[in-house]
């Protein structure tokens, strides 16, 4: 019997479940404000005045039908800047309540191949949006008049802005189409601290939150390295790009979402009493002392609005909270934890199907009507696709039972997941140790780094293909058979790009490239693929023959044996073709198969 190491479940897409948690928490968070004319055209900017409706509204029924004046585009545009500028705070929570629950339930999730292993709450009591304040024009910010008072006021809920809500009162911001702000004693006196010290920060801030994930991937020498994916379903408010396409077919159907990446940054303790539950994000400058070089992590460029407040001298920080003292921390209505649940359900019901594999364990919960099968253990029976299961129900396999059950998504947990979010004290551990960690220092010159990070910005997918490859550990040599993968191989292997790489990697990459030329690679990749395609249609036959280990045994008369013997025969006969299997086993890239079979 041969034991082989199998994975047993795919990913979900971070981005993706952000895409989705934005769209479906709009079915939770409605408004009923629509415009009830508009005073100016969009080439002056465009200021309205709002009335109520009825109903929930939506991209049609916001707008009057004689504001003829605006671009179906620019209207869209619009009504996210509406809806996404007011609470913020809520719509975070909600994303980061859904992205924990699934975390909970042992959903893995991803983020271009590489594993997400922390998720994190980012908020600014100073979001800078005095540029957008000033704009004029037709890419200016939605204003609101106040048909009363007389009052025009931005969309953009400023400090001073909310200042002069509260001066209207519950009545004055209905007219508005808003709601009062909800002002904590904590709030007033950071607003009032804010106007005292930073008047120019009071007229052109906001406070903003939105969540991140750290991914792991590996850094140039070899070192494990993270990278922040940034999430934020109400950019939208503050960036007009911020909108991406939802699943639906129709081409008008947009979502707000920005997503960035930036390095990983240091996180200390908050220096303020009152926030002890929180840490600070702070990017740390390379600076020269005594001839030694301090550890460098680079800024991003003044473009970027998150990180505006490290350019500026003043004392703004974005605060950063661990995923699990957050929900601990958060206190929310009960639509809002209804939403939450909705979320959750909605996307295991929609994506699980697709990414759990044979084999996979799971823990049984949630089932109603029969409740002595919740908490036992069990094991995904059957491959899963619209043509074998149209009910969206998974085959599993549970301990004491002789034949699979169909359950639904929501009633499982995957048991295998390592955990996705640390906790406060795991956070700050790991952060210092990063600033005791000298072995950075001096690897490449800043010369060398300025021009590496100058050809990424450049954008090429296909090397931006291969890092994802590596990052995520599968680098595999089939790969180099798409030829868009072998040119970004190819451009990463040559400076400034090769700087990215471990040094020690270097050679072997090298070589991995020099034997894809071979004229026998060709054929060494199809062997490898038949061997990969057949493993899998064996787990499908027999899913028995998954062990509790996660391990797989191939029995001496299977089929899949005969396969393996058959492939190591033509491999044997073909010395060109032996060579190239035996220099992939050297290189680590592929484990020749003629080394444990005889034939």
């Amino acid at each position: 019997m041969i034991h082989q190491n199998e994975t047993m479940i795919h990913s979900l897409d971070v981005t993706q479940v952000a895409t989705d948690v934005s769209k479906q928490s709009c079915l939770f968070m409605n408004s009923y404000a629509c415009i009830g004319r508009c005073l100016e055209d969009d080439k002056n900017g465009c200021t309205v005045e709002m009335a109520w409706c009825d109903t929930p509204t939506n991209l049609e029924s916001f707008w009057p039908h004689e504001c003829r004046s605006l671009s179906k585009e620019r209207k869209q545009i619009i009504f996210w800047q509406f809806h996404r500028s007011m609470a913020c705070h809520i719509y975070t929570a909600i994303l980061a309540k859904v992205l924990k629950g699934l975390c909970d339930d042992g959903v893995p999730m991803s983020y271009e191949g590489r594993p997400v292993v922390d998720i994190l709450v980012l908020d600014m009591a100073e979001f800078d949006v005095s540029d957008i304040l000033a704009t004029k024009g037709p890419d200016s910010c939605l204003r609101v008049r106040d048909p009363v008072s007389g009052r025009i006021f931005p969309i953009l809920a400023t400090h001073e802005v909310m200042e002069q809500q509260i001066e209207l009162g519950e009545l004055g911001c209905s007219r508005l189409g808003m709601k009062i702000p909800e002002m904590t004693p904590d709030i007033c006196s950071s607003i009032k601290q804010i106007k005292q010290h930073r008047p120019l920060s009071f007229k052109g801030s906001v406070p903003h939150w939105w969540v991140a994930v750290v991914v792991e991937g590996v850094n140039r020498i070899g070192k494990k390295e993270w990278i922040m994916v940034h999430l934020d379903i109400c950019g939208s408010a503050y960036d007009s790009a911020a909108l991406v396409p939802s699943k639906e077919t129709n081409k008008d159907s947009l979502v707000p979402l920005k997503v960035f990446c930036t390095p990983e940054y240091v996180m200390i303790p908050n220096s303020d009493p009152k926030l002890k539950h929180k840490l600070e994000l702070k990017p740390l400058i390379s600076e020269r002392n005594q001839g030694t070089e301090t550890l460098s992590i680079a800024l991003q460029p003044k473009s970027n609005r998150y990180f505006r407040c490290y350019h500026k001298d003043d004392t703004s920080f974005i605060g950063v909270t661990p995923i699990a003292t957050y929900v601990e921390h958060q206190v929310t209505e009960s639509k809002i934890d209804d939403a939450v649940n909705y979320i959750i359900s909605y996307i295991k019901n929609d994506t699980l199907p697709s990414i759990a594999t044979i084999g996979s364990q799971v823990t049984v919960c949630n089932i109603q009507s029969k409740p002595e099968l919740n908490g036992r253990k069990g094991r995904i029976h059957s491959a899963l696709d619209g043509t074998k299961n149209s009910t969206g129900r998974i085959p599993v396999l549970i301990q004491g039972l002789k034949k699979p059950v169909q359950l639904k998504p929501t009633c499982l947990r995957f048991g295998s997941t390592p955990s996705q979010y640390q906790s406060k004290y795991e956070l700050q551990r790991k952060h210092k140790e990063l600033l005791e960690d000298d072995t950075l220092i001096n690897h490449i010159s800043q010369k060398q780094k300025n021009l590496a990070n100058a050809a990424l910005n450049k954008y090429d997918p296909a090397v931006m293909k291969v890092l994802s490859s590596i990052t995520s550990g599968q680098m595999a040599f089939s790969k180099l058979a798409d030829p868009e993968f072998k040119r970004g191989y190819e451009r990463l292997l040559k400076p400034p790009l090769s700087t990215l790489l471990p040094a020690e990697l270097i050679p072997r990459f090298q070589d991995a490239l020099e034997l894809s030329n071979h004229r026998k690679a060709g054929d060494a990749i199809k062997l490898i693929n038949i061997m990969k395609s057949a493993k899998q249609r064996f787990l499908e036959h027999d899913p028995s023959l998954v062990h509790g280990d996660g391990s797989v045994a191939i029995g001496a008369d299977s089929d899949m044996m005969h396969l393996t013997t058959s492939v190591v025969s033509k491999i044997n006969v073909d010395l060109e073709l032996r060579y190239v299997f035996e220099r992939l086993d050297d290189l680590g890239l592929y484990v020749n198969p003629c080394k444990r079979f005889a034939v």
